[in-house]
C-alpha cells in the first residue's frame, strides 16, 4: 500500500517538475542556436555553458519544486544531455531546433527525467 503511494508521489512530484522545466527550458534551448556548435557537442562545455546556469536559475525560480524530486542536480543533468540529442540538429557550423520543438519539448522533459 505504502509503495503505490509513495510511487504516486514520486510520480507527481516529476510531473510538477517536468512543467517547471519545460517553462525554463524552452527559451534556453532556442537560445542555444546562437551558440557555437563545439560549445554544445562536447560534454563538459555543454555542462558548464548551459546545464549548471540553466540548474541555478530553475532552482532559484523553482519555490522549493526541485528539492522534492530525489537526486534533481543528476536527474536534471542527464535530462539535459536528452534533450541535446532529442530537439538539437548539430552541425559543424550551426545548431538548430528540429521542426516540431515545442510540440517535443513535454514529452522529452518527461523522458529525460525519466532515465
Amino acid at each position: 500500500m505504502f509503495g503505490k503511494l509513495k510511487a504516486a508521489a514520486g510520480d507527481a512530484a516529476n510531473n510538477k517538475a517536468a512543467t517547471l522545466i519545460t517553462a525554463h527550458i524552452e527559451p534556453v534551448m532556442e537560445e542555444i542556436q546562437g551558440y557555437s556548435p563545439t560549445i554544445i557537442m562536447e560534454d563538459d562545455t555543454y555542462q558548464s555553458h548551459v546545464i549548471e546556469p540553466t540548474l541555478v536559475a530553475l532552482q532559484a525560480a523553482s519555490s522549493g519544486v526541485t528539492s522534492m524530486v530525489p537526486n534533481f542536480d543528476e536527474k536534471f543533468g542527464i535530462c539535459m544531455f536528452h534533450l541535446r540529442s532529442e530537439l538539437l540538429e548539430l552541425s559543424e557550423d550551426k545548431v538548430e531546433l528540429i521542426a516540431d520543438f515545442k510540440q517535443q519539448l513535454p514529452t522529452a522533459v518527461m523522458e529525460g527525467l525519466k532515465l
